[in-house]
């Protein structure tokens, strides 16, 4: 009986141990899985930090390459910056023995075509008659007359088969008249401002080539709107004789200014009297000597 009894408090007595095993092994089973959880969260923070840590750094070489960019802009804008003074100096200097040069009595012709009072002219042509004759020129001449006393003055190159007066003075040459004239821009694309004398506005010649024409509706249509915003409007016109544009623009302006040239052929300053009687326009002849 005594030796039943011993067996019976053995079993029971390693039952009590083992269950207590188990409650030690599933409280480490549960801290192990508590670890792993805590190493989990760790790993995503640290995933999260990294992230972070990589947007910064993308962020900041992004910044970088802005500033790169944006300091290779400011020099390249520099650089552009000091050309264009440059050009605009070259232009300045250009335009001045343009004007040196056109005429030896720019102020009596503007004065003669009342070109610097509200009572003259609003439209002006100037043409070549013979070699020689710098029509451009006196054309850029009598703008800057006329702007130094503060009248809104234009002055448009429509001699298309030339194009100087972009050149002259120092603008871009297109877009300009003839891109106007075909659809390509609109009126104001073509216009550029010449700070000279009293400040005035220019249209070049633009992307035109030797067979370019002004002749034709859309072209008397600009003229009577720029009539309209300008007080003074001066048109360096082809060469007078044997140009179908040169009758283009002297039929639709108050007056014509015809450039006598010192290479002029005997009869070609009575030629182009002939063809000017015809035309209810001002004349006055500009001789070059």
């Amino acid at each position: 009986m005594r030796q039943a009894a011993d067996l019976q408090q053995n079993s029971q007595t390693a039952q009590s141990a083992a269950a207590l095993q188990r409650q030690k092994a599933e409280a480490a089973v549960a801290a192990t899985a508590e670890q792993q959880r805590e190493l989990n969260v760790a790993v995503t923070a640290a995933d999260i930090e990294q992230q972070k840590y990589q947007a910064a750094k993308s962020a900041a070489d992004s910044q970088q390459q802005i500033s790169n960019k944006l300091a290779a802009a400011a020099r390249e804008f520099a650089d552009s910056l000091a050309a264009v003074q440059k050009s605009a100096d070259e232009a300045t200097v250009t335009l001045n023995r343009t004007i040196a040069a056109a005429a030896p009595d720019v102020g009596m012709l503007a004065d003669r075509l009342t070109l610097r009072t509200a009572g003259g002219p609003r439209s002006v042509a100037l043409t070549a008659v013979g070699a020689g004759a710098d029509a451009v020129g006196l054309a850029a001449a009598l703008a800057v007359a006329a702007a130094g006393t503060g009248r809104r003055v234009l002055l448009v190159d429509a001699d298309l088969g030339d194009g100087e007066l972009a050149g002259r003075l120092g603008v871009a040459p297109a877009p300009g008249l003839h891109d106007y004239l075909e659809g390509f821009a609109t009126p104001q694309a073509v216009l550029r401002g010449i700070e000279a004398g009293g400040g005035f506005a220019a249209v070049p010649a633009g992307s035109a080539g030797p067979v370019a024409r002004v002749a034709g509706e859309r072209f008397s249509e600009l003229v009577g709107r720029l009539g309209r915003a300008y007080e003074l409007v001066l048109y360096a016109a082809p060469p007078l004789l044997g140009s179908e544009d040169a009758d283009a623009v002297v039929e639709v302006v108050d007056a014509v200014v015809p450039l006598v040239g010192p290479g002029a052929r005997p009869g070609e300053a009575d030629q182009a009297a002939e063809l000017l009687e015809g035309i209810s326009v001002e004349t006055v002849v500009a001789v070059v000597r």
